[in-house]
């Protein structure tokens, strides 16, 4: 693709950035806060849902729960080995390993060099910023 396509297509990205930030950013907040209120209104109510007849919409708080296995706890009722290895794994603490290296005692390529580290893409982000002193 040519450059001159690939800087129009900044000069378009900017250009309706822009303009969205000047007409969607307040009723964006706005938005943002009036759903905060709502949400704080049915929990201190005490209630899921509220309707009103007005608008002829209805307000649903759904609750989402997620499951947390305490490994401890789990062990004696798997009881048979091979379904202890199949249920537990162990996990590197990420915080720990980051520690350590900010410390000095282990170096990021050691551990690319001994397999220790791999790094694989997870995303691309695409960011534009204004060159020295903005657009012209």
């Amino acid at each position: 693709m040519s450059t001159e396509i690939i800087a129009t297509l900044i000069q378009e990205v900017v250009a309706v950035q822009e303009e969205l930030e000047l007409s969607c950013k307040p009723l964006q907040t706005r938005l943002e806060k009036a759903r905060s209120l709502l949400k704080d209104a049915l929990t201190e109510a005490g209630t899921l849902e509220a309707i009103d007849e007005t608008s002829g919409y209805r307000a649903l708080l759904k609750e989402t729960h997620s499951d947390q296995w305490i490994a401890e706890k789990l062990v004696p009722l798997l009881g048979r080995p091979e379904l202890i290895d199949k249920c537990i794994v162990t996990v590197v603490d990420a915080a720990a390993v980051k520690q350590l290296i900010d410390d000095g005692t282990l170096t990021r390529s050691a551990l690319e060099r001994e397999g220790a580290l791999i790094r694989t893409l997870r995303a691309r982000a695409l960011y534009l910023e204004p060159l020295r002193g903005g657009r012209p």
